[in-house]
C-alpha cells in the first residue's frame, strides 16, 4: 500500500521506505527482469500497480533530471496471463494500450530500458481443467521456459 513514507520519498523529503530497499536491490542486481501477472479488466492487477508505484519509482528506476536509473539497459519481459487470445487483445487495441503504457512509457521512456517486450500466455480458462486446455497451457509454459533459458 502506498504510504505517507512513500509519498515523502517521492517528494524528496525522506529516504526510501525500508521494506522497498531489498526488492530494489534485487532488481538492480538482475540482468533480466520478468514481471508475470494476469490481466484483469484490461490492465495489471492493483498489486502489480503497487509494485510500480512503490518500487519502480523516482529516485530508483528514473530520476526527475533524466539521469538513467537502476533499470536502464536491463532486459525486461512482461509476461501477461490472459483469458482471451493474443489476437483478440491486439485486434481490440488493448494490446497496443498495454504495450504503450508498460513498455514504451514506463520502461523505455522513464526507466531507459531498451529491451522490453510483452509476452502473452493466452487463452487460459479459469476452472477449465480439460486435457486440451492443460496441454495448451503446458505448451505455452514450455515456451516461457525456453524464453527464460535464452535470456540467461
Amino acid at each position: 500500500m502506498y504510504s505517507a513514507a512513500d509519498r515523502a520519498h517521492y517528494l524528496g523529503h525522506a529516504p526510501m521506505p525500508e521494506d522497498v530497499v531489498p526488492i530494489q536491490r534485487r532488481l538492480a542486481q538482475a540482468d533480466v527482469i520478468a514481471l508475470v501477472f494476469p490481466i484483469y479488466w484490461y490492465t495489471m492487477p492493483a498489486m502489480v500497480k503497487g509494485l510500480f508505484d512503490r518500487v519502480i519509482c523516482r529516485g530508483f528506476a528514473y530520476h526527475p533530471d533524466g539521469t538513467p536509473g537502476a533499470l536502464a539497459d536491463k532486459t525486461v519481459r512482461v509476461i501477461m496471463l490472459t483469458g482471451g487470445s493474443r489476437q483478440w487483445y491486439e485486434s481490440d487495441g488493448i494490446g497496443e494500450s498495454l504495450d504503450n503504457q508498460i513498455c514504451r512509457q514506463t520502461f523505455a521512456k522513464y526507466c531507459g530500458v531498451k529491451d522490453v517486450e510483452l509476452v502473452y500466455v493466452d487463452n487460459l480458462s479459469m476452472g477449465d481443467d480439460s486435457s486440451d486446455k492443460r496441454k495448451a497451457a503446458a505448451a505455452q509454459l514450455e515456451g516461457i521456459r525456453q524464453l527464460g533459458a535464452s535470456l540467461a
